[in-house]
């Protein structure tokens, strides 16, 4: 059985000129007490055709409402969308009904119809609608197959959702939003329900899927490491605005403010004034003295030095000294394949990831240090 998924037209797919493109969009509604709340903030996104992008986030940051206009299932203030090049919002105005637009959705719960088989439930977007646009009965049956063959999971066609693991029913869902020949497809945080190591393996194969296929994927999370683990392009969002788009290694390496440096990735955000600036390295005058790394800053001006938790070392006192700081080790946890330490130095408290210490006791003094090379600098956006 050929793998190869078909268009609403029947023809084989192939990649699109365009993904998604969306300019100015803007969401204001009213709470229950009738405050203006804005949701979404003159954002700006492109993400290519074939493209896995991540919106990332904390929990009312817009990423969903943002993932929701996309969909038609919210209605933007203001701003455009265009999927695949066509129109589906402009000025505000909706285009695109949300049943017109050519996307496929995977819901965080997979929003399967319990008492339909599998077959059933992938064939469900090509079965409803106006009789006249639906395909015929056998082009579903062909279409259904394949799809499911494409999914590895054609042994499972004729199981209820109840009889079918976690990894199975997102198999199912991502089939039933591709069966309709829908190459954009959205997520919404679909893997939040599942335990830790089934969730990772289900982003192993859910990247895998996504590259054999082709189709765009926008993807909502607030799970760092599911981010940087999917995404070709990581959207970083907060009170609504995008702060930082790139790839997981700009995303994670050069957070462009203090708030993406603090919600990616464990850090030591020390802040103080930039000095001086040379080229690409900043000068800052902090707690923990002068420290100069790269990044970005203005003189005169708050800045705070970004510096991993893997990116330090914690020794004794009494091993010979290298350049770093004393302090008193307040706390440690053993965290599998490294201790997280927690140590004070002065008023500025620092977390460790290193390994695991026999020596180490909560109350010691100890050495610790970094490699300012890997630290990145910030201007304090508060």
């Amino acid at each position: 059985m050929s793998t190869q998924l078909l268009d609403q037209d029947g023809a084989p797919l192939t990649d699109a000129e365009h993904g998604v493109r969306v300019a100015g969009l803007r969401m204001v509604f009213r709470d229950q007490n009738r405050n203006e709340v804005v949701a979404l903030q003159d954002v700006d996104l492109e993400v290519a055709a074939g493209e896995f992008c991540v919106l990332l986030g904390p929990s009312g940051c817009g990423k969903t409402t943002l993932l929701r206009c996309i969909a038609g299932l919210e209605t933007p203030t203001d701003g455009s969308i265009t999927i695949e090049g066509t129109p589906a919002v402009a000025e505000g105005r909706v285009l695109l009904e949300p049943q017109r637009r050519p996307v496929g959705m995977v819901f965080q719960s997979y929003a399967l119809w319990p008492h339909l088989t599998v077959a059933q439930n992938v064939a469900y977007p090509l079965t409803t609608g106006p009789r006249r646009e639906r395909p015929a009965k056998s082009e579903v049956r062909e279409r259904v197959a394949a799809v499911l063959e494409a999914m590895r999971i054609p042994q499972l066609a004729d199981r209820r959702i109840g009889q079918l693991s976690g990894g199975q029913q997102q198999r199912v869902a991502l089939a039933r939003a591709v069966a309709a020949g829908n190459r954009v497809v959205l997520f919404d945080e679909p893997l939040s329900n599942i335990d830790a190591k089934v969730r990772e393996d289900l982003r192993v194969e859910l990247k895998t899927m996504q590259k054999e296929l082709g189709f765009t994927a926008i993807y909502v999370t607030h799970d760092q490491v599911e981010a940087l683990d999917l995404a070709d392009k990581v959207v970083v969002l907060d009170h609504g605005r995008i702060v930082q788009t790139g790839t997981p290694g700009e995303v994670y390496f050069r957070p462009s403010t203090r708030h993406v440096a603090d919600f990616i990735g464990t850090s030591n955000l020390i802040a103080g004034v930039t000095r001086d600036v040379d080229d690409d390295r900043v000068s800052v005058d902090s707690a923990l003295g002068m420290l100069d790394a790269p990044g970005d800053g203005v003189p005169g001006e708050p800045a705070v030095v970004v510096s991993r938790a893997h990116d330090w070392w914690i020794e004794p006192t009494d091993e010979a000294p290298r350049p770093g700081w004393e302090g008193v080790l307040t706390s440690l946890r053993l965290l599998g394949a490294y201790t997280e330490y927690v140590v004070s130095v002065g008023a500025t408290e620092l977390r460790i990831w290193d390994r695991h210490h026999r020596w180490a006791e909560a109350g010691m003094r100890v050495r610790v240090g970094t490699d300012l090379d890997a630290a990145w600098v910030v201007r304090d956006d508060g």
